[in-house]
């Protein structure tokens, strides 16, 4: 609803004082690029701004008056509970719009929080409810501290002192369902962001693992297992970001490629038609130039020098900017690019947690993150992207911890006799063209090491032979047992030493 008479009120009674938006929602299947998934149910509406339109002669633009911030929108999220037969076609056409600003599961969390009060209710319900409100505290606390799933424990623990609550005479249905509408939201988030991977198989799975527990939960939420329903919501989430990882690292050198493309193609429209002084176009030239360089370090695996390289176009684009250029869209997807990275690498390092050296890496690498939002905040992009890098390297150096891959040297370590068998993760992992394989053998014992691919067929064998006790490193170079390359994708590795067997899981990508 538009403030066109400018008062800072929008009269719902008086529609003829105020203008109306109208927006054309789209229903179909998910990944059909519909607004709406076709089946109903609660769905989070990110539409923007410009995609309104008004119908009335007296339109100004989209003036939308905000309260709560005190000026124009830019982000107008909106729910729907719309349920439809299969097949039919629905035309929703409305005026009289009312909008929330919501910025995110942490936000969801916070506002549970602050609506729940207990001070009406029975001695006992009122402790349980305030007992919630701890929990969602807790939980708002684990959000921003990035740590998802935890939170979704402590909801989980919010949803179970609700329920005793509704036992001991509270009527606490609408919180119940608004902390379920908080966590469906949220998967709903989660579950957009891992199908734009669709089609690839590994993703695939986990999207089909995400959907049975999102169908469980809808099952136990019918039958009053709310708290059970949070858990199931909580491993959809799971599967769903394992699906996103598994996604952006098979598509990382696309993503990569076709980002700096991008941002290289916009600075050479501003060289092209900005008409601006011969030193800045020099300069963003310069940035280009830079972009090229990142793409050959990032392909080549040299990712610490890819980030040094962004950092250089932003400074680039910087000092066209002080030479008169306009290039802010360009400097804010280059950050954005770096932060994108250096989360990627984060997530992978997290598959690691509870080792305490990876632990105390992750704790570096978020501290850097939290930094290059700071530097962001105080206008230092160029900083901000040394930030991210900073992050990356702290995660990769937390995987190496975690895959028992940083040790003293191999001189020392070959000396050494183990006192177990363990099988390390592989390093690189994801790896193209090839990958180290280490592990320790405590007795002498014939060892057998072999690749499989997802369907369970061998591809190669890379030891087959009696060992003697000692840490040993195998190198697979991508190739099966007749020397062909192998495809992108899924493969697993397995030792056997005696009674020691062991199997893990890594990535190769082209």
């Amino acid at each position: 609803q538009e403030d066109d008479n400018n008062d800072n009120t929008v009269d719902v009674f008086a529609p003829d004082d105020d203008d109306e938006f109208q927006y054309d929602l789209t229903v179909g299947p998910a990944g059909s690029g519909a607004d709406i998934i076709s089946g109903g149910g609660w769905q989070l509406v990110s539409i923007p701004l410009a995609d309104f339109f008004d119908d009335n002669s007296i339109f100004q633009g989209n003036d939308v008056y905000d309260p709560f911030l005190s000026g124009n929108g830019q982000l107008i999220n909106v729910v729907f509970a719309y349920e439809v037969d299969g097949g039919e076609t629905i035309e929703l056409r409305t005026d009289n719009w009312f909008f929330s600003c919501v910025d995110g599961f942490c936000s969801s969390l916070q506002t549970a929080s602050d609506i729940i009060n207990g001070n009406f209710y029975p001695t006992e319900a009122a402790s349980d409810i305030a007992a919630a409100v701890a929990d969602l505290n807790a939980a708002v606390i684990d959000c921003e501290n990035n740590d998802v799933q935890e939170a979704y424990e402590d909801l989980e623990d919010a949803m179970n002192e609700l329920m005793d609550a509704a036992e001991n005479g509270a009527d606490v249905n609408d919180e119940i369902e608004y902390l379920l509408l908080v966590a469906g939201s949220d998967v709903n988030g989660e579950y957009a962001d891992a199908y734009k991977y669709n089609g690839i198989p590994e993703v695939d799975n986990y999207i089909n693992k995400a959907n049975d527990f999102i169908a469980d939960a809808a099952v136990v939420a019918s039958e009053g297992d709310y708290n059970l329903a949070i858990r199931r919501l909580a491993s959809a989430r799971k599967e769903l970001q394992r699906a996103i990882l598994t996604g952006r690292i098979l598509t990382l050198d696309s993503l990569i490629e076709d980002d700096l493309s991008t941002i290289a193609a916009g600075i050479q429209d501003l060289i092209d038609n900005g008409g601006f002084s011969s030193d800045a176009d020099a300069e963003l030239q310069d940035a280009i130039d830079e972009l090229n360089d990142a793409y050959a370090d990032f392909s080549a695996g040299n990712a610490r020098n890819g980030f040094n390289d962004l950092q250089d176009a932003v400074e680039q684009l910087q000092d066209a900017e002080a030479d008169g250029a306009s290039a802010t869209d360009e400097i804010d997807a280059i950050v954005n690019l770096a932060k994108v990275l250096a989360e990627m690498k984060i997530s992978e390092a997290q598959d690691f947690a509870g080792n305490p050296e990876t632990d105390s890496r992750l704790a570096a690498a978020q501290a850097d993150m939290s930094d290059a939002a700071d530097e962001i905040a105080d206008g230092n992009p160029d900083r901000a992207v040394k930030e991210y890098r900073d992050a990356w390297e702290d995660a990769r150096i937390a995987q190496e911890h975690g895959r028992g891959l940083r040790k003293v040297d191999d001189e020392v370590t070959t000396g050494l006799t183990p006192e177990t068998f363990s099988l390390a993760q592989n390093y690189p992992n994801p790896f193209n063209p090839s990958t180290n394989i280490a592990f320790q053998i405590a007795d002498p014992e014939f060892v057998e090491l072999k690749v499989y691919d997802i369907s369970g067929r061998l591809v190669k064998t890379l030891v087959n032979e009696n060992r003697a006790a000692g840490n040993y490193t195998e190198q697979w170079d991508g190739t099966s047992s007749i020397g062909q390359k192998v495809g992108s994708g899924i493969y697993f590795y397995q030792i056997k030493a005696g009674e020691f067997q062991q199997i893990k899981k890594m990535m190769l990508i082209k």
